[in-house]
């Protein structure tokens, strides 16, 4: 089966269209028919076409997988969907890396009176499946996992994975205490999680060989996929790459979650951590104004607070990265940049938070006491910061 399916998807469109444009000039948001005129018989011409080279069978979709194909980056999701399922299974390594590509969103957890609004979590999640995201997040540090008990972590997660439908769910386990570890992962894994995300939390500072023992304990007990997730900023604990490599080499471990580095610096960061890690363990980057250059230098999934608010847009800038057009894709990641401002200023978390609430997908108050929201001029550049994107919801 070819590798590049998005350049694949491009030669074959520009051999069907009556103008002949340079595959390398279609844009991957541009309908199919309004934008190229692509009537429905070249349309069948196309992805029969398409599927042949890329031997796959035109009969593996359905006709609502058909009638969604409106954009060329539509097709190629389609694509990559049914080719990551014919993967070989006696593989595991290369289907824990196809887990962890293109963009995987974290969604906030909507609380009513300081319960799970269970009703407004399941519509989160269902928009970012509408998006098409590659990989959900639920109960990461956007979700405000720390401050809920077992028994609402389980309801968060049982409501994610049945929103989620098809679309694989990551779920957080992250606690104090290796036990409380082991119970979360155990529940996560009933609930029916894809792959779990564990960070080294702590009240007394961990050393590296506490914290290889917490993912040696807890990956040996798995059945599924971990991201190793470090976030100094939250932890105040600190991976070296070595580390990291000793618990790559982990059985289960499918992917490492680092802090993003300027692009200027991403090639080299990333190069000198998969020197320290298995081939088979995917590296994602976390911070969202980074993440595309991280992928643009060869990091193999953006982890992104952004994308669980914005999952359109943020769809927008994976399809034009996976068909090369890294400058495209840089400049949607810059506009914006009145989010990455604020979220230095303020921490992701409380940006998005009050984005959600403007947006009515959360009630206000939403945030879990002693959390405060943002100030009230910071809710105007919120406010602005939409309208400059043109937010709708």
């Amino acid at each position: 089966m070819p590798t590049d399916l998005a350049a694949l998807a491009r030669d074959q469109l520009a051999k069907v269209l009556r103008n002949g444009p340079e595959p390398a000039a279609l844009d991957p948001d541009s309908d199919l028919a309004d934008d190229y005129g692509l009537t429905s018989l070249n349309k069948v011409l196309f992805l029969t076409s398409l599927c042949q080279a890329a031997e796959i069978g035109l009969d593996r979709f359905t006709e609502d997988d058909l009638a969604g194909m409106r954009t060329l980056g539509h097709v190629i999701d389609a694509l990559r969907s049914h080719a990551r399922a014919d993967e070989p299974a006696q593989d595991p390594s290369v289907e824990r890396n196809a887990m962890f590509t293109g963009l995987s969103a974290f969604h906030l957890t909507p609380t009513d009176n300081a319960d799970i609004d269970e009703k407004r979590l399941a519509h989160l999640v269902t928009r970012l499946v509408a998006a098409g995201v590659d990989l959900i997040g639920t109960l990461g540090s956007t979700g405000n996992y720390a401050y809920l008990d077992r028994a609402q972590r389980d309801r968060v997660a049982k409501v994610a994975v049945e929103a989620a439908g098809d679309i694989p769910v990551m779920i957080g386990i992250g606690a104090l205490c290796t036990s409380d570890v082991l119970a979360f992962a155990e529940d996560a894994q009933h609930a029916g999680a894809a792959a779990v995300l564990l960070s080294p939390v702590s009240y007394q500072a961990l050393t590296d060989e506490e914290v290889f023992g917490l993912y040696e304990d807890v990956t040996k007990e798995l059945s599924v996929p971990l991201c190793v997730y470090e976030n100094p900023r939250t932890t105040k604990f600190t991976f070296s790459d070595e580390l990291h490599g000793r618990v790559a080499a982990l059985p289960n471990v499918g992917a490492v979650k680092t802090p993003g580095v300027p692009a200027e610096l991403a090639p080299a960061r990333i190069a000198e951590l998969r020197s320290k890690l298995p081939s088979e363990v995917a590296i994602g980057f976390s911070l969202d104004e980074f993440g595309v250059g991280g992928v643009i230098a060869g990091a193999d999934v953006w982890l992104s607070v952004i994308g669980g608010l914005l999952p359109e847009e943020c769809m927008t800038i994976t399809r034009a990265l996976a068909v090369g057009d890294n400058e495209r894709a840089m400049a949607l990641s810059n506009r914006m940049e009145p989010f990455w401002e604020l979220f230095r200023r303020y921490g992701s978390m409380r940006v998005v938070t009050a984005a959600a609430e403007q947006l009515g997908l959360i009630g206000s108050p939403s945030l879990p006491r002693p959390l405060r929201g943002i100030p009230e001029s910071a809710r105007k550049e919120v406010a602005a910061a939409l309208e400059a994107l043109d937010v709708r919801v």
